[in-house]
Parts: structure tokens; sequence; C-alpha cells
């Protein structure tokens, strides 16, 4: 009899209780997808522009320029002519610093080590920006793009 107590004790409880059994990882992973209404990371300029490609072509636009630029004011150079376009994968975390996260070439031009120090030190080097922002969560987050780079040496 103290059994048959107990188990409809425990099933009151459990009945009067409201449990949610789908997996906590969806739930989450739906929380963190990205959304229309996210914003990308931005300059202040850029913030300005209130579409939401063009603001990401001026951000695009932007860090090409720093980087061209930047190499520009350096006394680097490549022994041999190159006409290839490297991709860069940039991590912008949550505090808008930018890392080079992979560097990818995508034909077989010879990129040296040096040149690729060279890339790496610049980017990470780069003034901080304004970081992505899950709005739905009201927080600044990390993110990860790639940006296409053409490098030219012939003249």
């Amino acid at each position: 009899m103290s059994n048959l107590k107990l188990a409809l004790i425990f099933l009151a409880i459990f009945n009067s209780c409201e449990f949610n059994f789908s997996d906590p990882k969806t739930q989450i992973n739906q929380e963190l997808s990205w959304t229309s209404q996210d914003e990308y990371p931005s300059t202040s300029d850029c913030d300005l522009i209130a579409e939401k490609t063009e603001r990401i072509d001026c951000l695009k636009k932007y860090l090409i320029e720093s980087i061209s630029k930047n190499f520009d004011s350096t006394n680097f150079s490549l022994q041999s002519n190159i006409v290839d376009t490297i991709i860069l994968t940039l991590i912008v975390d949550k505090k808008g610093a930018i890392k080079l996260y992979e560097f990818e070439k995508i034909n077989e031009s010879y990129f040296d080590i040096d040149f690729r120090n060279k890339i790496t030190d610049i980017i990470n080097n780069m003034s901080s920006i304004i970081p992505a922002n899950k709005t739905n969560l009201g927080l600044s987050v990390t993110s990860k793009f790639k940006l296409p780079i053409i490098i030219n040496t012939k003249r």
C-alpha cells in the first residue's frame, strides 16, 4: 500500500510540473542562428548605411583598403610576378578585434612564409571595428567570414 501511495505522489508531482523534453542544444542553436535582423560587423562609417548588403560591401572595401594601404607602406616585396587570389578567413571577436583565422590560396602561386606572416601581422594589428550583434539576445558575438583578395605584382 505504501508503494502505491509513493507512486501516486510521484505521479502527481510529475504531472504538475511542466517539462520540456526537446533537445536543449536545438533550442540554443535556434537562438544562435543568424537572422535577417542581426547585425554584421561594421565600421562607424559603414554603420551609417541603411541597406544591409551595402553595409557589408562597405566593410569588405574598408578591410581590403586597410590591408592594401598597410602592405604598401612596408618594404616587403615578392621575388616573382604574381597575379593570384588569396582568401583570408577573418574572425571579428565580440570586442571587435580582427584576427586572421585561415589563409587560402586559390592557385598554386608561391607565397612564402614571410608573405603570410606579413599579412597576419597587418590583420592582427588592425583597429577594432564594431562587432556583430545578435539582436534577439542583445549581445555582441564573434563572427567569421571569408575575404577574397587579388594579389597583382605585375607592372
